[in-house]
């Protein structure tokens, strides 16, 4: 059985109760929605829909897209599903988006204050940033590269497995990072 069939199986079973399998709900027989041989069905699943395109993708190639568009709900869809792999992987996703740093720029300031946030494996290649704050942020294995940190605050910062090559990082505050290669 594959990872579809089992979430399958299971969401079957969440949603019509344990005893599901022989039942027959009208001209439907659903121990047929689990076999191997079963003819196409179409099922409309109410769902979080943008979480959902993440389960697809995990349960496809058991792996998530690089950018994930809704981590608190991809959690959530996770665990109603029981899935708990992918439940731990969507709790290790950033909380922000690439596209959604641009709007977080402190309006006062015109710089990015995100201390202590949780931003692993974001793609922020290229980005202006300097004079940011982000102090004690989680930044593991985030792409950095050619960003301009300059005179920004990463104090304590975890920046294990980044990606730096031709980031400027002149009078960056570094004190505490953690440096690590990947």
């Amino acid at each position: 059985a594959t990872k579809g069939s089992a979430v399958l199986d299971a969401l079957v079973a969440k949603v019509l109760g344990a005893g599901w399998r022989n039942k027959a709900v009208g001209n439907l027989n659903l121990d047929a929605l689990v076999a191997d041989d079963f003819e196409p069905l179409e099922l409309l699943l109410d769902r979080d829909a943008e979480a959902y395109g993440a389960v697809l993708a995990y349960l496809r190639n058991g792996k998530l897209p690089r950018e994930v568009r809704c981590a608190h709900a991809l959690q959530d869809e996770a665990e109603y599903l029981d899935l708990g792999e992918l439940k731990d992987l969507a709790a290790d996703l950033p909380e922000l988006r690439r596209a959604d740093i641009f709007s977080i720029v402190n309006q006062a300031t015109g710089k990015l204050q995100l201390p202590f946030a949780k931003l692993q494996r974001i793609v922020l290649k290229g980005f202006q940033l300097g004079g940011c704050n982000l102090r004690g942020s989680n930044l593991r294995g985030a792409d950095l590269s050619n960003c301009d940190l300059q005179e920004g605050n990463l104090e304590g910062a975890n920046l294990s497995g980044c990606t730096v090559q031709n980031a400027n990082l002149t009078k960056a505050n570094l004190k505490g990072c953690n440096l690590e290669a990947g």
